[in-house]
């Protein structure tokens, strides 16, 4: 029964809420000319090799707690020996109001993915929050 009415009406497995909602439509193509106009791939390029370089530094000054790093633009994640230690990072980040995330089931890796007109203010701050966190639980673990 499906079938023959997919074929009368290839539209029917799509409700209107995806088909061409005007209001919908011109808000996508109002954000894309914002990002266009304002390179804000470009922005996202230039943060998250920053991120990037930073996290190096710390992983050189965390080996034992910071072990990979891994992104691209300003979708980041860190890696810990394991999940209760980037739980315990986490944690600390919340504490310092930067909120983070684990991935899958645990937080041995855990997602930094900060807004794309991320300030320098709050550059700074995760900075100085992460290298904080990553001092405590290096004391707190003994590693």
């Amino acid at each position: 029964m499906w079938t023959e009415k997919i074929i009368e009406n290839p539209w029917i497995l799509g409700s209107p809420t995806f088909g061409g909602n005007p209001l919908a439509c011109a808000a996508a193509i109002a954000t894309f000319k914002y990002m266009l106009e304002n390179d804000i791939p470009g922005l996202c390029k230039k943060q998250g090799d920053r991120f990037m370089a930073k996290l190096g530094e710390l992983k050189e000054k965390f080996p034992t707690v910071l072990t990979a790093y891994r992104g691209a633009g300003l979708l980041i994640c860190m890696e810990f020996p394991e999940a209760e230690v980037g739980y315990a990072v986490t944690k600390a980040m919340f504490a310092k109001q930067v909120m983070m995330a684990g991935t899958l089931v645990n937080a041995k890796t855990v997602r930094i993915e900060p807004p794309a007109v991320l300030s320098e203010e709050s550059i700074l701050k995760v900075f100085t929050a992460l290298e904080e966190a990553l001092a405590e639980v290096k004391e707190e673990f003994g590693l």
